[in-house]
């Protein structure tokens, strides 16, 4: 039987000001940054939505206004997105605490607002019904910053460009339950992946759900110009 998600919230993480990203960010705010000639949060929310979610809130920030004009208007049909001032210096656990009062049920997900990929939501919420974590996390394996040359003596034996990391890291997709709020506080500088996640690991309270497909971050222009390429060539998060 398939999964329904289409009764639960789907909490994205848009209030960061992107300083990685030069100049752009400093007129709009990175979610707003056009993949394909629509903003990345366009391809978050229509990627949650095609697996059935309906119902989205945005954790703003910096430069929160814009997204809400563009919220007001350039509706997605069939979904539901509410918009929280969750302040402008506030980091990501602040930010997540703060929308604790819209969230009904006893699972949410939660997603940054600057990454893509064609991570399993059905597969990600099953697994995480199937245990008993608090949070899972989506692993994935990030490409390498430089190439990798395997030497016997002085001879080079195989070259590799950027090859993709044998180590797990953050993938930006998570499965919750609503006592993640309980070791997140109301506070500007609670930040959800220090304090909160290094407390739930140590309490073995997280759970991974390897993801071996697409997945790319947009922290940079060069990464920017990746996911061009991805969208041109046929985006894989593209189930619309």
């Amino acid at each position: 039987m398939t999964t329904d998600l289409s009764g639960l919230t789907a909490v994205v993480l848009c209030g960061g000001m992107g300083t990685r990203f030069g100049a752009e960010t400093q007129r709009l705010p990175k979610p707003m940054i056009t993949v394909g000639g629509h903003p990345v949060v366009w391809h978050i929310v229509r990627y949650y939505a095609s697996f059935g979610i309906n119902r989205f809130v945005l954790c703003l920030g910096y430069k929160g206004d814009i997204i809400r004009q563009w919220v007001d208007d350039d509706p997605i049909e069939g979904v539901s997105i509410t918009c929280v001032d969750t302040g402008a210096a506030a980091m990501t656990g602040a930010r997540v605490k703060r929308v604790q009062h819209l969230i009904d049920d006893d699972l949410f997900l939660l997603t940054y607002g600057d990454g893509v990929g064609d991570v399993d939501l059905r597969g990600l919420v099953d697994f995480h019904r199937d245990g008993d974590a608090v949070v899972t996390i989506t692993g994935v394996h990030p490409p390498a910053r430089f190439g990798v040359l395997d030497v016997v003596h002085d001879r080079v034996v195989r070259f590799q460009e950027k090859p993709r990391s044998a180590d797990w890291i953050n993938g930006g997709f998570f499965a919750c339950d609503q006592t993640l709020f309980d070791v997140v506080q109301d506070d500007d500088d609670c930040v959800l992946e220090r304090t909160p996640f290094e407390t739930l690991a140590g309490r073995g309270a997280m759970r991974l759900w390897p993801h071996e497909g697409f997945w790319q971050c947009m922290d940079t222009v060069a990464d920017r110009e990746v996911l061009e390429q991805a969208w041109a060539a046929g985006a894989p998060w593209e189930r619309w």
